[in-house]
């Protein structure tokens, strides 16, 4: 499993949203993190925990989403746990 299906299912409960949109609002997030041009390929866990800590963060906080704060270290949970399940490929 990829990252952004990994993320983008927990987020879509957190949020009450379809998966489709949270995995939107995750790639978008990347976009607003390294620019619309960076290839999701290249990403490593490093860059998406920083995309979780910042872009994410503030698109949520921007979107006026409740607990934001809350769903942000529970996303930042998950991935640490999940680590060694999720593949940073091309997606």
């Amino acid at each position: 499993m990829n990252f952004i299906e990994f993320l983008g299912n927990i987020l879509s409960k957190e949020l009450e949203i379809s998966t489709y949109a949270a995995r939107g609002l995750i790639k978008l997030s990347i976009k607003d993190e390294f620019g619309p041009f960076f290839p999701l390929d290249k990403i490593t866990y490093k860059l998406i925990r920083k995309v979780i800590k910042n872009s994410l963060f503030f698109r949520m906080k921007r979107l006026e989403v409740f607990r934001f704060e809350e769903i942000r270290n529970y996303l930042l949970d998950e991935l640490v746990k999940n680590q060694s399940l999720i593949t940073f490929e091309s997606i």
